[in-house]
């Protein structure tokens, strides 16, 4: 089943400029967008008044803006905002003049970050209003692995733009779960299951992840065996002075391995081989004689260490 999937520049407002950029996270089309899975998630599920929040710690905080202070001299930005209990300060270093427009007294700033020394939110991921916007709904923010000039935030937006795409994928069942079913868990999480679903749809995901990798490897073994290649014929003279000079005997199992080497190598299809040791178990002196049957062979051996 082969399934085709828009380029990301069909999505509004995403041009060949972002497009590009994405590319480094290794996303061309709406599907890659749906598989791009978050890293990690912000708690927002629960709502903070300002007399209860600590340093040190993440709040989610909401309150009217009282005060607006330029920090000319140090390219600073100082928002005082407060709600019925408390007051705190949201502080921008390096802003554009478009966010001293958006931030004006008498308009709702809703924040989500870490509480700093002097009730201090540094750059935190905020949003204005310009009415009372009411308690959030309580829910896990997902946090994307990024690249330069796109973020996580931008990112959410257009994969919840793009799970329309989950409908085009098999709805095969595994542990009670689909795989869009999965998808949709991980990137909007139920905020009454604490993630615990997060956990499950994961696995659900990992598993088609292997199944298609082991599936993918099986198909290239197909290929591979199709493919024809030199066969080399069993010449032992180079072989048998190398283990005569040797200050041991091989052992039955170092012999066993060398006659299974010497089998795929006279057949003309390529060998796959993983030979397995420990340290001292004869591993090198396998190779050896296989680079040894090559060379009377009269073809190349590549070594890499």
């Amino acid at each position: 089943m082969t399934i085709r999937s828009a380029r990301v520049t069909s999505l509004p407002r995403l041009g060949d400029r972002f497009a590009e950029r994405l590319e480094n996270l290794n996303i061309y089309t709406k599907l890659d967008l749906v598989l791009h899975l978050p890293t990690r998630y912000q708690d927002r599920t629960t709502f903070a008044n300002l007399d209860s929040i600590t340093v040190g710690s993440e709040h989610f905080v909401q309150g009217v803006i009282t005060q607006v202070t330029n920090l000319h001299e140090r390219n600073e930005l100082l928002v005082e905002f407060a709600d019925d209990s408390g007051t705190a300060f949201l502080r921008l270093i390096h802003f554009s003049p478009y966010i001293v427009k958006t931030l004006r007294v008498g308009s709702w700033l809703r924040v989500f970050g870490q509480l700093r020394r002097g009730r201090q939110f540094i750059h935190p991921d905020y949003r204005t209003f310009e009415d009372d916007p009411g308690e959030p709904e309580p829910h896990y923010h997902p946090i994307y692995r990024t690249t330069k000039g796109i973020t996580s935030n931008r990112l959410s937006v257009w994969i919840k733009d793009c799970l329309g795409e989950l409908n085009f994928l098999p709805k095969l069942q595994h542990q009670e779960l689909t795989l869009p079913d999965a998808l949709r868990i991980v990137h909007s999480p139920d905020p009454t299951q604490k993630l615990a679903d997060v956990e499950r749809a994961r696995k659900r995901i990992a598993f088609d992840e292997m199944l298609a990798f082991t599936l993918l490897q099986r198909k290239r073994n197909i290929e591979e065996r199709k493919t024809t290649t030199i066969a080399l014929s069993k010449k032992t003279n180079l072989a048998e002075q190398f283990l005569d000079n040797l200050p041991f005997e091989l052992t039955s199992s170092q012999r066993k391995v060398w006659d299974e080497v010497q089998r795929d190598l006279a057949n003309n299809t390529a060998m796959r081989r993983l030979l397995q040791g420990d340290v001292g178990s004869g591993k090198t002196a396998i190779a050896v004689l296989a680079t040894l049957s090559a060379a009377e062979n009269g073809v190349q051996t590549a070594v890499m260490a």
